[in-house]
């Protein structure tokens, strides 16, 4: 009788570390979309900082999520729109469309 009031999860067991890697994936997201806006200024350096090396780390966060969360990793496209927006202004501005 002790058995048969017990609930069965039908889920199997998830890793551990899902909020905290989601937030790691918000913040860099919310880094690379607020930091041209506080250096405007043209940098080398900081647009490469902003234009590639975080895209790229939130990319292998992402890659990192899909294969350790499966479905729940979607959720970590939340931040895509904020690292697109000047991802893209940045290659657009690179090729001349600006």
């Amino acid at each position: 009788m002790a058995e048969s009031s017990r609930k069965s999860n039908p889920l199997p067991p998830q890793p551990r570390g899902f909020a905290t890697m989601l937030a790691a994936s918000l913040l860099v997201a919310g880094v690379d979309f607020a930091g041209p806006l506080f250096f405007w200024e043209p940098a080398p350096r900081l647009e490469f900082v902003f234009f590639v090396l975080l895209p790229a780390l939130w990319g292998i966060l992402l890659l990192v999520a899909f294969f350790r969360y499966r479905f729940r990793g979607l959720w970590f496209l939340l931040g895509l729109p904020f690292l697109v927006w000047w991802t893209l202004f940045g290659v657009m501005l690179a090729l001349g469309g600006i």
